[in-house]
């Protein structure tokens, strides 16, 4: 008898939980709800969404928290920007579930304490299952993971942009007994002194329907795989490298690769690990035919093999291969990408 009081209680609480679900408006003037972003996260509840407004926060070091939601005001990277202006890396999300978002933020000039072994410069996801939605990672620098750094977790990059990130290993995303899925990303004009625009070591991302373009590394300047990875890669362009072959692998890495397109890479497209997939399930090496990529625009022109109806061979691929669709008509020829463009990205 004494099970439906305690019951209704228990519901009684829960309701009231859900109820006092708040939103904090944050200003780039401090007179907002919290006078910062940082004090924000830090004043919010379970539950609760942090709303930036659009404009500049010179903030670093910001601790994301589980059941929160960050995001600005519009949903765009364009709205808000954190600048970390070099004192620390910009955001890390520790222990943080899947409920924890991070939505539409540029986030730069994020690079960890030099007295630290520096891993990750725009931010660290640290046993996470986090989402990153619509953020755009630009000149951030570490060691490892210059844009982002997973170790464990299950985090999830919906349609962010990584770019003119600079480190050793994975200057646009670093994973490490994870199993991120990187989704309509674009990675472009980042540098890896050692490996990898996205590195993976004992982890299996996915990597749907992303654009890599005009990136640089010593080895794997598209996807690096340290020991014991298995990335699984769809639908994907990877282009124009400046320097470094398009993959590596390491022991008992095995990259799976379907619907992708890897041309013009400087020092080899389908080579090493990943010779025997050219020609198979769908995979082509031929120009992408990107409306204007040397000024950032990765639509596609109409006839491009990339886009769903054209494949080379005929393959039927669900979809498009990239990030975006067509933006312009086919050109009656084609005007070739000059290096010292592709390398402007890197300035």
């Amino acid at each position: 008898m004494k099970t439906v009081p305690i019951f209704v209680s228990i519901l009684v609480v829960l309701v009231a939980s859900g109820a006092s679900a708040r939103t904090w408006h944050i200003l780039p003037d401090g007179s907002g709800d919290a006078p910062t972003i940082k004090a924000g996260i830090d004043s919010a509840a379970a539950g609760d969404t942090v709303v930036a407004a659009c404009g500049t926060y010179f903030e670093s070091g910001l601790e994301m928290k589980s059941d929160l939601v960050l995001v600005s005001e519009t949903g765009s990277a364009d709205c808000a920007t954190i600048d970390a202006e070099w004192h620390d890396r910009a955001l890390a999300c520790q222990d943080c579930n899947g409920t924890a978002e991070i939505i539409g933020f540029t986030i730069t000039h994020g690079r960890p304490p030099g007295g630290q072994t520096r891993r990750g410069g725009g931010m660290l996801l640290t046993a996470s299952s986090a989402t990153v939605k619509g953020c755009t990672f630009v000149d951030n620098a570490a060691e490892y993971g210059a844009g982002a750094l997973c170790s464990g977790g299950s985090s999830v990059f919906t349609g962010c942009a990584f770019l003119n990130g600079q480190g050793e290993v994975g200057a646009g995303v670093f994973c490490e007994y994870s199993n991120p899925a990187i989704n309509g990303c674009v990675f472009a004009g980042n540098i890896s002194v050692s490996v990898g625009t996205v590195y993976c070591r004992e982890s299996s991302p996915s990597i749907v329907n992303c654009t890599f373009y005009g990136n640089m590394a010593n080895f794997g300047s598209g996807v690096g795989c340290g020991a014991f990875s298995s990335p699984q890669i769809e639908n994907t362009i990877i282009s124009y490298s400046t320097f470094g072959e398009a993959f590596s692998c390491g022991t008992e890495s095995y990259p799976r690769l379907t619907c992708c397109d890897v041309f013009g890479n400087v020092d080899g497209d389908w080579a090493g690990c990943v010779s025997s997939q050219n020609g198979a399930d769908g995979n082509i090496s031929a120009d992408p035919r990107f409306c204007d990529a040397a000024d950032g625009d990765f639509t596609l022109e109409s006839c491009s093999p990339c886009l769903p109806g054209n494949h080379p061979d005929g393959y039927d691929c669900g979809g498009i291969i990239g990030v975006l669709g067509s933006g312009c008509e086919c050109a009656t020829a084609t005007e070739p990408t000059t290096w010292g463009a592709i390398k402007a990205l890197h300035k």
